[in-house]
């Protein structure tokens, strides 16, 4: 198709523009997805697309076969005993009172954390200890020393084994070459994170994260390779262009109508960092981070994008980032 032939007009808004695709999904600027007169509908839980005539939505999608195809798509986590479930598009984390598993209703918080007045060492506080004591002065036992690999807090332990990060609320990984180290200079630290299919590099400098990148992109937005060498400077690329996302990402502030803080978080979101780091970064809590983030994924469904939060933690990543390359048009 012809440049001349890429030329479109909303039949709802009556905006004109000239896309890079021939079959554009929205409208770019009133982002309806009925800008030809079809109606165009993805499934939140598998991804499949398709077109109708009709205006009524279908009761399944053609794809997976499921009734609630056009619920967002919420995963969730426990910060008590780190369970995973999923909502199947019924509820947010706002909407969520318990944990299945745990039953805890603070499901969204961290342990609480305390210091022993003996050894002066942090550690879990439990809800029943009338002791300011820590575990192993307590019990006059051996010490259970933890240690968390994503943001190196340490506590005192009843037991040699941990699932979730009393200060991050980070869990703990499976493998342990899932978060590891992968250069320091003494102040910076990078850190590689695997989490399924998702890698990114982490910059911290002290025990605060910095930013992030995709493990993918690296050579994209930095020019250079991952590996030993490139480490430092990759390391000066990250601390430098720490907060490029913000102007980068202006767009989607735009177009999803966020409030400051909340674009803030998702333009960082962007470039790799979890909601465990976000929280650290901005010194706010993960329960409100959490809560951040069902607002935009709220925006993102009032435009008529389709959220499927299966796809990292609380990051629909793939489907924000096609829905941007598919919508923009030259000169934008």
């Amino acid at each position: 198709m012809a440049p001349s032939d890429r030329n479109f007009v909303c039949k709802v808004c009556g905006y004109a523009w000239t896309g890079r695709k021939d079959n554009p999904r929205t409208c770019p600027f009133c982002c309806t997805r009925k800008w030809d007169g079809f109606t165009r509908r993805t499934c939140c839980s598998c991804g499949y697309e398709w077109i109708g005539r009709s205006e009524d939505a279908p009761k399944r999608c053609p794809g997976c076969c499921v009734s609630n195809w056009d619920a967002p798509n919420y995963r969730l986590q426990c910060r008590k005993c780190g369970y995973e479930w999923n909502t199947r598009g019924y509820k947010s984390s706002s909407e969520t009172s318990l944990c299945p598993k745990c039953k805890a209703n603070d499901w969204m918080k961290t342990p609480k954390m305390a210091v022993c007045s003996n050894c002066h060492r942090s550690y879990v506080l439990h809800k029943l200890s009338k002791t300011t004591l820590c575990p192993a002065c307590s019990k006059k036992s051996s010490e259970n020393v933890c240690r968390c690999p994503f943001c190196d807090a340490e506590w005192v332990s009843k037991k040699d084994s941990w699932v979730v990060c009393p200060r991050c609320g980070f869990r703990k990984p499976d493998n342990a070459d899932d978060i590891r180290c992968v250069w320091t200079d003494g102040r910076r630290t990078l850190k590689s994170v695997r989490s399924g299919d998702f890698d990114a590099i982490y910059l911290w400098i002290g025990s605060n994260p910095v930013s992030a990148v995709c493990t993918e992109e690296i050579w994209k937005k930095t020019g250079l390779e991952y590996k030993e060498d490139c480490f430092q400077a990759l390391a000066d690329y990250l601390e430098n262009h720490a907060d490029d996302c913000i102007e980068r990402n202006s767009d989607t502030k735009k177009m999803l109508n966020l409030s400051d803080g909340d674009y803030v978080l998702l333009a960082y979101h962007f470039d790799g960092m979890s909601p465990e780091a976000l929280a650290l970064k901005f010194d706010t809590s993960l329960d409100e981070v959490r809560k951040a983030f069902d607002r935009i994924m709220a925006a993102y469904s009032r435009c008529g994008i389709p959220v499927n939060d299966n796809t990292y933690t609380e990051n629909p990543q793939d489907e924000y980032k096609r829905y941007s390359d598919d919508t923009k048009a030259p000169g934008r």
